[in-house]
């Protein structure tokens, strides 16, 4: 009986242990998936500022060739 006893409460353990292991780990996976979406969103988002910028900036320089040349 003590022997089972104490495979239960190693068995318990260890089980206790795994899921919180998972746990954590699941919440790390989360955190660095969310993580991951927000800077590629960031990204992107000052990716298409700047090329709008180069876009207007290449507008305006056009447009002031254009109505005063060089």
């Amino acid at each position: 009986m003590n022997t089972l006893n104490s495979l239960f409460t190693g068995r318990t353990l260890f089980t206790s242990k795994t899921l919180f292991a998972c746990r954590t780990l699941f919440t790390l996976c989360t955190l660095y998936t969310l993580c991951s979406l927000c800077t590629c969103r960031t990204l992107h988002t000052l990716r298409t500022l700047r090329t709008y910028r180069t876009n207007i900036t290449l507008y305006t320089l056009t447009t002031l060739n254009t109505l005063h040349p060089l």
